[in-house]
């Protein structure tokens, strides 16, 4: 999942999670919250793997404990 590119994105992302309408996002959702919503959206975060390819049975183990 990639973040919104613009604000119209972001509106959009809230749309779709929340089933508000854009007029309702637009003129009744302060720009605060908006920034909190999408702040706080779960997201996918890739992390820095430990180690690289397992190319032994006791690498798998010592991997595995």
């Amino acid at each position: 999942m990639r973040s919104a590119h613009s604000p119209f994105g972001t509106v959009w992302s809230i749309a779709a999670a929340t089933g508000w309408k854009i007029r309702y996002i637009l003129w009744q959702v302060s720009f605060a919250s908006l920034q909190i919503m999408i702040a706080d959206a779960p997201r996918y975060v890739s992390g820095n793997r430990r180690g690289g390819k397992i190319e032994s049975e006791e690498e798998l183990i010592k991997f595995l404990k």
